[in-house]
């Protein structure tokens, strides 16, 4: 059900402010409405629902982006306030390409992004979770560019239907480049040297298709697989939330294979061309 909502936008002063409030959803940008001379706006939203609240004036004044739960008739108010945001390192190249079922290019697939870590500076101009859409072209590739470091929302929608089939929080990768595929699928690709805290215990530290480097054995667990070989039983473990490798047994000859767990690339009414295999691989051993 949609209930109306109401918000009030002013200076810390509470003089009245006209601007802009823009409406968001964890995935996209849902509405942008202008405030009257009263600094007064009125929203149409889903009644429980959870959205993220940003408001901005010509002047380029900004209050903090807020999260709200729309209920009939509550009141916001949006204090205005100059801000200082911390311009992004640099950008990143994500280049992917679609096929369908049969191996054939697809253009069926659109993609929308929304920044949800926080809002950027680039220049003179602040963007403030702004969603993007991109099609792919005659081939089935989609390229776009993100903002390293930073955290997307990313949905995944087909020409003719604008329902998302499938929705993704991905990781921008501090590099120049990156596969859509790494992002949308992240899979582990090795582990960082391993330090022994004790015989037959080991941090382990994987390092991701996304950039990233994990540790917490919540995310460790998703994407490693270990087996020990020999005359010792190996197991991941967390030790205060830390993902660590135990190793047991006769400890005069052995080792630890470490698998990358196989990832599964269907979505939807589309299949990633990802140019890698589904089964799982080693990529890491630990001797003793």
């Amino acid at each position: 059900m949609d209930v109306v909502v109401h918000f009030l936008a002013r200076y810390p002063d509470a003089t009245p402010l006209s601007g802009t409030v823009r409406v968001y959803t964890d995935a996209e940008l849902v509405q942008v409405i202008s405030t009257d001379e009263s600094g007064a706006a009125n929203a149409l939203l889903t009644d429980g629902q959870q959205y993220n609240v940003a408001f901005a004036t010509a002047a380029h004044v900004y209050v903090e982006t807020v999260t709200i739960t729309a209920e009939a008739g509550a009141v916001f108010t949006l204090w205005a306030a100059p801000r200082t945001i911390a311009a992004p390192d640099g950008m990143c190249v994500v280049r992917g390409r679609a096929v369908g079922p049969t191996g054939r290019p697809t253009r069926r697939l659109r993609m929308s992004f929304a920044l949800i870590s926080g809002d950027v500076a680039v220049g003179d101009d602040v963007i403030l979770n702004d969603g993007e859409r991109v099609p792919a072209d005659e081939t089935g590739s989609v390229e776009t560019t993100l903002y390293r470091g930073r955290v997307y929302r990313a949905t995944l929608t087909g020409v003719d239907e604008y329902a998302a089939f499938d929705s993704f929080v991905i990781y921008a990768p501090d590099r120049p480049f990156a596969r859509l595929a790494d992002l949308l699928y992240p899979s582990a690709v090795s582990i960082a040297p391993v330090d022994v805290v004790a015989p037959g215990d080991y941090p382990l530290t994987v390092q991701m298709t996304d950039g990233r480097s994990l540790t917490q054995y919540i995310d460790v667990a998703q994407y490693i697989r270990v087996a020990g070989s020999g005359d010792v039983t190996a197991s991941l473990q967390s030790v205060s939330g830390v993902a660590h490798l135990r190793v047991s047994g006769d400890m005069t000859d052995w080792s630890v294979l470490i698998y990358g767990r196989p990832v599964q690339f269907r979505r939807g009414p589309d299949v990633w061309d990802t140019a890698r295999g589904n089964g799982e691989s080693v990529i890491a051993t630990i001797e003793g």
